[in-house]
């Protein structure tokens, strides 16, 4: 797979959740590449997880107080338009605050404190708990081993048709023999 004539690095996760990322949210970094696409639905891509965690466990880690607000834009199919996500709905950074003031929260530290699937989550507080109900397993960029699988068993007659799946997901990119 090349992209300007050169290898490209192709990175791939579990389940992109509906959409992948750009590289730019994940790495820090544009990689001509590595956009955010839409993937073929299935049972996995469209498959939620739930983690519940006590109101203390969250307030704890977070360390603000007592919570009175999290501000982080609601979950929707990508493509998002949010400063506080990603294209993919993959959460870069939200505020919390409590009684002793505000902090930004990142999806990342999230995914590290509470051991989830991914940063392509939502938030809601129900009584005494946090439940974070999210979608995909892994970071987002470039291939989705479900996506892929899913688009293969939908459109992937030909024998050629895994071409058709990378470049989908490699955006700008060619399967070519190089020497």
């Amino acid at each position: 797979i090349t992209g300007g004539g050169k290898p490209i690095d192709a990175v791939f996760h579990s389940n992109g959740g509906g959409y992948t990322e750009n590289s730019e949210n994940v790495w820090g970094s544009r990689i001509s590449y590595l956009r955010g696409v839409k993937e073929e639905s299935s049972s996995v891509v469209n498959q939620p997880w739930t983690k519940t965690v006590t109101l203390t466990q969250f307030q704890n880690a977070v360390g603000v107080g007592n919570l009175k607000k999290i501000q982080l834009s609601k979950l929707k199919k990508g493509p998002m338009k949010a400063k506080d996500r990603g294209v993919s709905g993959r959460v870069n950074s939200f505020t919390v605050e409590g009684s002793k003031g505000k902090k930004t929260v990142t999806g990342d530290q999230m995914k590290s404190w509470f051991g989830l699937s991914s940063t392509l989550f939502d938030l809601e507080v129900k009584g005494k708990n946090v439940v974070i109900t999210g979608y995909g397993a892994g970071h987002g960029l470039g291939l989705s081993q479900w996506g892929a699988e899913a688009m293969a068993a939908k459109h992937g007659g030909g024998k050629d048709y895994y071409k058709t799946i990378l470049t989908h997901y490699f955006t700008g990119t060619k399967v070519e023999k190089i020497y």
